[in-house]
């Protein structure tokens, strides 16, 4: 459950807002969810996201959406770095993707 948000995902690849469209960067797939702009290092958009869960998805810090997003962001940051990293965040919130075959 992530309050009145959908679930979670984060996309990995070119020309994703606010960035050079030639630039690799991470954002949140559903933007009207979890607005921020893309971001080179993915933590920025992670912990974003999971913050955006308690502010804009009425959810608690303590709630089980909120700490599955926190998981999936600890697995994120032990991915390889790259798209890897999206589909470590992505997996734990239940989505199988393939970002890691995404290359510059």
């Amino acid at each position: 459950n992530f309050g009145s948000c959908p679930a979670p995902q984060i996309q990995f690849g070119k020309g994703l807002p606010g960035r050079n469209p030639k630039e690799l960067a991470f954002a949140a797939t559903d933007l009207t969810a979890f607005p921020h702009d893309a971001a080179l290092n993915i933590a920025v958009i992670t912990d974003a996201t999971c913050l955006d869960l308690i502010n804009r998805c009425g959810l608690k810090n303590d709630s089980d959406g909120v700490q599955v997003c926190r998981r999936a962001e600890a697995a994120a940051a032990k991915a390889t770095k790259g798209g890897a990293q999206a589909d470590a965040f992505n997996a734990v919130i239940g989505f199988t993707t393939n970002f890691a075959a995404v290359k510059a």
